[in-house]
């Protein structure tokens, strides 16, 4: 089934200043989201203490315009503090508060948090990884004027060393391009999606390739040090995409994780290089798999990117994403603008982790992977088949296994 059967309504091309008038991380990840959401306190029945990173992007639904500007899109580094107290704290990097107030978290692992802003309460929702222990996070920001989907994975102390994070890795990007003025209109100077695989050497540099929505098949390139781990928890990398027949392009992100799982943003400090982004990497599996372990429901945050350059926007969504021992797969889900949609197809996996997600109606297969203990699913959609609304899109998706529930 594909996507959307409908005409979008946040794809009209509203003013852009009517749309989202502050730009700044916190106008983003506070006032962004003033209309509708849960208006009342959480009341979840585990609390817990547990630090993490938290990163994200936040666009507008339309952009309204060619080429999509810094005000469009904006990314959060943050670290998120979940209390015992049934309260968290969301920070910058830097310290800064962005938010504090409380959270929903119940046995399966459903997940919320209250986000104040200066008129009303908003709810993100979402799924927190109690299977297995992994404390990864995802979170949806679905409802408002700035929408986006939010990642998050265990805050080390002292983050693993190096040598530590040697070895073979999934590596997914989304990125949101800000093509300089004047360029001529291009749905690959609007958005680009990547998913493949890179192995890390101890000296930092690493190798890989994948699969790119501009180019198809390219090679992802770092030299010594351009992945580095530093004393405050984080990590950077410096990623240099080489197609094979284009110029290559560099993209810078900070990121944070485990030597599992780690996840982080290109925040296009300065407008360096051109595009503001996601990144998420996945250790490749180490044993066998087994199809029936894999198999089961999952929570699901989305993310996408209309990339037409005279329709061009983002999404958030919510929902389901089911996996049969059998060999089929199916994805249900609400977007912000309360439309329910559906994706269903069949799935592969190899014994490194790899998924590959073949999808009913459409000519796509998607990239994805799963960790050692069947507990997160991660999936990039980099192809840019044009939908029954007329629509190209790119999608980002993170699912997490519920606990089962005695």
């Amino acid at each position: 089934m594909l996507r959307r059967s409908v005409a979008v309504p946040a794809l009209q091309h509203a003013s852009p200043t009517a749309a989202l008038a502050v730009v700044s991380v916190a106008a983003f990840f506070l006032p962004a989201c003033s209309s509708g959401g849960k208006q009342n306190g959480l009341n979840g029945q585990i609390k817990l203490a547990a630090n993490h990173y938290l990163f994200g992007m936040v666009a507008r639904p339309s952009f309204g315009h060619f080429p999509t500007v810094a005000a469009d899109v904006e990314t959060v580094d943050g670290r998120f503090f979940v209390k015992d107290t049934g309260r968290y704290e969301l920070r910058l990097a830097s310290g800064t508060l962005l938010s504090e107030s409380e959270y929903a978290l119940d046995p399966d692992g459903t997940f919320s948090i209250a986000v104040p802003t200066s008129t009303q309460t908003v709810v993100y929702r979402g799924a927190y990884g109690l299977e297995g222990k992994s404390g990864d996070v995802v979170l949806t920001d679905h409802i408002g004027s700035g929408i986006g989907l939010y990642v998050g994975a265990a805050l080390v102390q002292g983050n693993p060393a190096l040598p530590a994070m040697v070895g073979n890795w999934h590596v997914f990007t989304l990125h949101a391009v800000l093509a300089p003025a004047g360029s001529v209109p291009d749905e690959d100077s609007v958005g680009l999606a990547f998913g493949g695989t890179l192995a890390l050497a101890a000296d930092g540099s690493f190798t890989g390739t994948g699969v790119e929505s501009e180019n198809g098949n390219i090679s992802l390139r770092g030299d010594p040090n351009d992945f580095q781990a530093f004393a405050d928890g984080r990590f950077a990398l410096e990623m240099l995409y080489d197609p094979p027949t284009r110029p290559d392009y560099q993209r810078g992100f900070v990121a944070g994780g485990t030597t599992r799982f780690v996840a982080g943003v290109d925040e296009d400090s300065g407008g360096t290089d051109g595009a503001a982004g996601t990144i998420l990497l996945m250790r490749h599996r180490t044993a066998a798999y087994a199809a029936a372990d894999l198999a089961g429901k999952y929570r699901l945050g989305m993310q996408t990117l209309f990339i037409r350059s005279d329709a061009s926007g983002s999404d958030a969504a919510l929902g389901e994403l089911e996996l049969t021992a059998t060999g089929d797969f199916r994805i249900d889900a609400t977007n912000n603008q309360g439309q329910d949609f559906s994706y269903t197809g069949t799935w592969v996996a190899a014994a490194d982790g790899t998924l590959t997600f073949t999808v009913s109606g459409t000519n796509e297969t998607w990239r994805g992977a799963f960790d050692d203990g069947y507990d997160t699913v991660v999936f990039v959609d980099p192809f840019k088949e044009v939908r029954a609304n007329l629509q190209k899109e790119l999608n980002l998706g993170v699912a997490l296994r519920p606990k089962p529930v005695p």
